[in-house]
């Protein structure tokens, strides 16, 4: 049984199914931490705007999602539960899927349980995954959870 699952959410309704999967799976006994990242989503690109303020909208989004996460945490009094903001750095070389694998060793995850948009062809080649770029370096094993409501 697995002790120690880090669980990403983004705000979006596949990270709030990962959430509950990751409920459903725990054990008395585990704990389940809940991480929202913050990113510098223009880094890499030459375009002028203003950075903190861009941040500290990011910032409190991250952490209005975590906030409700905690609501849902409480519903599970049985199951440790703790949040965390991840801010990625301007200029470093984390991406989102690195600070993921980062947060999954700092906390000493066992698990992660991710949501995925399961992209295809252009969507998949313009948005990217997170997800995929997850499974790919990740040394834990990463379980992906995905909406059958959302079209591909």
């Amino acid at each position: 049984m697995y002790k120690n699952i880090l669980v990403p959410l983004d705000g979006s309704p596949t990270s709030n199914l990962a959430l509950q999967e990751a409920f459903k799976i725990a054990d008395v006994g585990s704990k389940i931490t809940a991480i929202s990242v913050v990113e510098n989503p223009l880094q890499g690109y030459m375009v002028m705007y203003d950075y903190e303020k861009v941040h500290d909208e990011l910032l409190l989004h991250c952490k209005n999602i975590l906030d409700q996460a905690q609501e849902t945490g409480i519903k599970h009094g049985h199951i440790q539960f703790e949040t965390h903001v991840i801010d990625i750095n301007p200029g470093s070389s984390y991406d989102v899927s690195l600070a993921i694998e980062h947060a999954a060793n700092q906390y000493h995850a066992d698990l992660i349980v991710i949501g995925t948009h399961g992209r295809r062809g252009f969507h998949r080649f313009f948005f990217g995954s997170i997800a995929e770029m997850l499974i790919r370096q990740s040394q834990l094993p990463v379980l992906l959870v995905r909406n059958q409501q959302i079209p591909l």
